[in-house]
């Protein structure tokens, strides 16, 4: 018996001395886990903090105290946190919200500002403490700054945003650029067309005077000079085209915009135009509105006055006459150059103004055309925000209008 209770002494010895160790094992093992959390909290880099249900910080780390501009951990702790740190402190109500409605929030965007007001992008992940009844003592979690990320996801949009523009802008380039080509090769096929013409007329004429004069008459004489005019007219004409088109193509034809005088410009035109009219017996008549100024460039606006002037004189027969008349509509003035001509079929009317539909026809007096006086036309008009158009049955006539803004 005494051995006995010798012996439970000693185990109850033994056991009181291996918990002491165990005891001591687990003291250890709770001492280094609190200092790896501490180290952890104190070292951290994004902002640990936890919070009242009120908005009061309980605790928050280094990292906390910094980011948001504070001098110290007592400087912070006094804060109200939806009215001193939350850009909107509405927001605040929405994110406890979503926090209490699903028991946590991951990677919430919100707007903060620090102490003195600069503005920081953050994404919060936290969620609700509770005790054993349920209710909600608390929230802690875990910010982090995404300022930087997203000034360069902003960046990166912005620059992504200016490539696919670029890439539109030189999708548009090529389109102008295959257009441009399409209408240089339209064009110099215009030319050799409507110079060959006038040249072989000039060649075939030139060449009987030279050879025949001896044996023609004043009459055969007057004829032929008659004709070489005309074509040295028609050749002059088409150089002064083809020259307002490369300057317009080259953009070397300098604008400027100012008030004209559209009764006074069509006067000058049709001064200029006079002696060519008068060789038809054809009447001209100025019945635009005095008071119908439009805002344009002089010289272009000139152009296309001579354009349609010219057109009119030479599709109109002897003894014809040429209306010219204005009228205002929502902001524009409308001119109108109408004419006693022989007018234009359906057909053609389709193909004015349309460099891929080379229309030239002859006049009443045999004038060739260029085809191109009715293209610059609408070159010049678009660059002054004006539209042109015409109206004709054939047989009786045609009519030409613009629109430009009033003055």
């Amino acid at each position: 018996m005494e051995n006995y209770n010798k012996e439970l002494e000693e185990l109850r010895s033994e056991n009181e001395r291996l918990k002491n160790i165990l005891d001591e094992k687990n003291r250890a093992s709770i001492l280094s886990t609190e200092k790896k959390y501490h180290n952890l909290f104190m070292e951290l880099k994004d902002v640990l903090y936890e919070s009242t249900p009120e908005g009061k910080l309980l605790d928050i780390n280094p990292s906390g105290i910094e980011l948001f501009g504070y001098d110290s951990k007592e400087d912070i702790m006094k804060i109200n946190i939806a009215e001193d740190l939350y850009v909107n402190p509405e927001e605040r109500d929405r994110l406890i919200e979503k926090i209490e409605n699903d028991g946590f929030v991951k990677d919430y965007e919100i707007k903060i500002k620090n102490k003195s007001g600069k503005e920081i992008i953050v994404t919060e992940t936290s969620f609700m403490l509770k005790n054993d009844a349920g209710k909600v003592l608390g929230y802690t979690g875990i910010i982090r700054d995404v300022t930087e990320t997203k000034l360069q996801e902003k960046l990166l949009r912005e620059y992504n945003e200016e490539l696919a523009n670029l890439n539109i802008q030189l999708k548009i380039s090529e389109d102008e650029l295959k257009k441009i080509n399409d209408e240089k090769d339209k064009f110099f096929s215009i030319i050799a067309h409507d110079l060959k013409s006038p040249f072989n007329a000039l060649l075939n004429l030139s060449e009987f005077l030279v050879e025949d004069l001896p044996e023609l008459s004043m009459e055969e004489i007057r004829s032929f000079s008659k004709e070489i005019n005309i074509s040295a007219h028609s050749v002059y004409n088409l150089l002064l085209n083809l020259l307002q088109w490369a300057q317009i193509k080259t953009g070397r034809f300098s604008k400027t915009q100012e008030k004209l005088d559209m009764a006074d410009l069509a006067s000058k035109t049709i001064m200029l135009l006079e002696n060519l009219a008068s060789k038809k017996s054809i009447k001209i008549k100025n019945s635009i509105d005095l008071s119908h100024n439009i805002i344009g460039d002089k010289t272009m606006i000139s152009s296309v006055m001579q354009n349609l002037i010219s057109n009119a004189i030479k599709f109109t027969k002897r003894n014809g006459d040429i209306d010219i008349t204005s009228e205002e509509n929502s902001g524009k003035v409308i001119i109108h150059i109408k004419d006693t001509g022989v007018g234009i079929s359906v057909e053609n009317l389709n193909k004015l103004f349309k460099l891929d539909e080379h229309l030239t026809t002859v006049g009443t007096a045999n004038e060739s055309g260029t085809g191109l006086g009715l293209i610059l036309c609408r070159e010049l008009l678009e660059k002054n925000n004006g539209k042109i158009w015409a109206d004709s049955t054939e047989g009786f006539g045609a009519t030409f209008s613009f629109s430009l803004d009033k003055a």
